[in-house]
């Protein structure tokens, strides 16, 4: 399976990371397109401040994208739509953008069979979530969200406590790690509530 990742943020990079450690062989990684110049995605995913340093040498340029033995096509479009996407099975939307229908199909337009969108999205087809109800993802679903992390941290548990003993109504927290769209300072948003500093 030929795979492109649209999006080489905190999802995208984890993504290459996770291919790379081995454990898909019928996985093949070709592509990243992501906004950010070269030197900043290879800086970005070979110090990254969770995972620490790659072990391989990362170097981008020139199109391509290098993590040791493994050499990727890196493209630079805000428009997934302008790239000829043919021959490719899965794009991995991981831009966090996918969340209009019009966005979220530009992969399928640039000739992809099918796009998972890393987060929810009301333009997918259909959500899944391993565990949960993975058994209704068919092989003509083109467009499928991958809902949202606490989504999948919460949805396996639940399901298997309301298969085997019923659940009635629930209530859950979930603490999250700060995301990219959230402040570190007061700074102003269109969203007040958004406008204060995600730490504190």
């Amino acid at each position: 399976m030929k795979v492109v990742i649209n999006g080489f943020g905190r999802i995208g990079r984890t993504v290459l990371r996770a291919w790379l450690q081995g454990g898909w062989p019928d996985v093949q990684i070709v592509g990243i397109n992501d906004i950010a110049d070269a030197e900043t995605c290879a800086y970005l995913f070979e110090y990254d401040s969770v995972f620490g340093r790659m072990a391989q040498p990362v170097s981008a340029g020139d199109g391509l994208f290098r993590v040791g033995d493994a050499s990727l096509r890196l493209t630079h479009k805000s428009d997934l739509s302008e790239l000829d996407l043919s021959g490719i099975d899965l794009v991995m939307e991981c831009t966090g953008r996918a969340d209009r229908t019009e966005v979220a199909r530009r992969g399928i337009r640039a000739g992809a069979r099918r796009v998972l969108i890393s987060g929810p999205s009301d333009a997918a087809e259909v959500t899944i979530v391993l565990g949960a109800n993975d058994d209704v993802l068919t092989p003509d679903h083109a467009l499928i969200s991958n809902a949202s992390c606490t989504t999948n941290a919460l949805a396996p548990l639940a399901k298997f406590l309301h298969d085997r003993w019923g659940i009635a109504t629930g209530f859950m927290t979930t603490v999250h790690c700060y995301t990219g769209s959230q402040p570190t300072v007061d700074a102003p948003r269109g969203d007040l509530a958004r406008s204060r500093a995600a730490a504190l």
